[in-house]
């Protein structure tokens, strides 16, 4: 049966090309698998000492589970349809397991691809697929034996050129910097978690500089202003001022649990948002359907506080593993590292975790990454 699901999961990496998700919703066949997987090992998984990953990622799925039951009697003010719709984020969760298995069935002995032969035909006929996240984080996965990482960037720069994405660029460069400062071995500063942290922070302050920078405009001359003046990354400042307005908003509503399952993420009525509307005008669901294309910001709208942070920890905890026990040191930790790189800093301006086209995968990944590292601990 897992070989089953393997190839199953290998075509919906490959979904921008065949649409597999809207014909056979490929995510919720692999979100059951998973789950189904959990509940069979039940004893090795729910032992809460086992591992702090484990933990989280158990918590986190217990907490948006229950806070969707509690939302669906307490919270929804749409329809049951417009509810579903703000489920996947919840129901995907459990495709973290399946990655695990994946791992030990196909990476764990080199069995997925064992050579050029086979790994390099198969990225290219990625190529023709679309510069999709999914075809990105293949990528490394087809080369996850290599001591370097010379062919990994061949190829998502091939990609990078394909797409004229901000993220897609950013990904490319982030690859090329992990890959100098291993070649160099200057690991003391930059993979540091403190140091990657302090970058992170800086972002954002720079992010929210730029913002209230550029506010009075937004509000005295509307889209059109964007449109025009940022011809090319318009998508991005818009999306930074549906962001502030969200967080402003909804985070009043209550900040430390959030608006819940099923609820609008703007008000339609408000003409601040006449920007979204025009994009969608004939989607009555728009409120509740929207994606904020930032999955970080969808947590903390959607689960307040507390469930951003469980998040975070649990993000934290595979990053921490990786650096602190010098884990790169392995080229197939590396390959793992890179492509749940990919699904989080394309998170930052997409809609992943929330979406049924990339929600299984971001988990699926994950779960590899963190079945490596666990492997390289013993």
């Amino acid at each position: 049966m897992i070989n089953i699901i393997f190839l199953f999961f290998l075509l919906f990496l490959a979904h921008s090309f065949i649409g597999l998700e809207k014909i056979i919703y490929a995510n919720e066949i692999l979100s059951l698998g998973g789950l189904l997987i959990l509940l069979k090992n039940n004893n090795n998984y729910l032992i809460l000492k086992q591992d702090s990953t484990i933990f989280l990622v158990l918590l986190f799925l217990f907490y948006t589970f229950f806070y969707s039951i509690y939302s669906f009697f307490f919270l929804k003010d749409g329809t049951n349809y417009e509810f579903l719709r703000t489920l996947p984020i919840t129901y995907s969760i459990p495709s973290f397991f399946l990655g695990i298995e994946f791992y030990k069935s196909y990476f764990l002995n080199n069995k997925f691809f064992y050579s050029d032969k086979h790994s390099i035909p198969f990225s290219i006929i990625i190529l023709f697929f679309g510069p999709k996240i999914s075809t990105l984080s293949l990528i490394p996965l087809l080369f996850n034996k290599h001591k370097h990482f010379y062919l990994i960037i061949i190829f998502i720069s091939f990609l990078a050129t394909l797409n004229s994405a901000l993220f897609v660029k950013l990904i490319f460069i982030f690859v090329l910097f992990y890959f100098f400062i291993l070649k160099l071995r200057i690991t003391y500063l930059f993979l540091n978690l403190y140091f990657l942290i302090f970058l992170i922070f800086i972002f954002f302050i720079s992010l929210g500089y730029f913002a209230l920078y550029e506010i009075n405009n937004f509000y005295n001359y509307g889209y059109s202003f964007f449109r025009d003046y940022y011809a090319i990354e318009s998508n991005i400042t818009l999306r930074i001022f549906l962001w502030i307005e969200t967080i402003k908003n909804s985070m009043g509503i209550d900040p430390f649990f959030g608006i819940g399952f099923g609820t609008k993420i703007f008000d339609p009525n408000n003409n601040i948002y006449d920007f979204i509307l025009v994009t969608n005008p004939n989607d009555p669901h728009l409120p509740y359907t929207l994606g904020l294309h930032n999955s970080y910001l969808f947590i903390l709208v959607r689960f307040g506080l507390i469930g951003f942070l469980l998040f975070l920890l649990f993000n934290l905890s595979l990053i921490n593993k990786f650096f602190k026990f010098k884990l790169y040191r392995y080229p197939k930790n590396s390959a793992f590292f890179i492509s749940f790189s990919i699904f989080s800093i394309a998170a930052f301006s997409n809609v992943i975790l929330e979406s049924p086209l990339y929600s299984s995968t971001y988990w699926i990944i994950a779960g590899l990454f963190y079945q490596s590292l666990k492997k390289s601990e013993k």
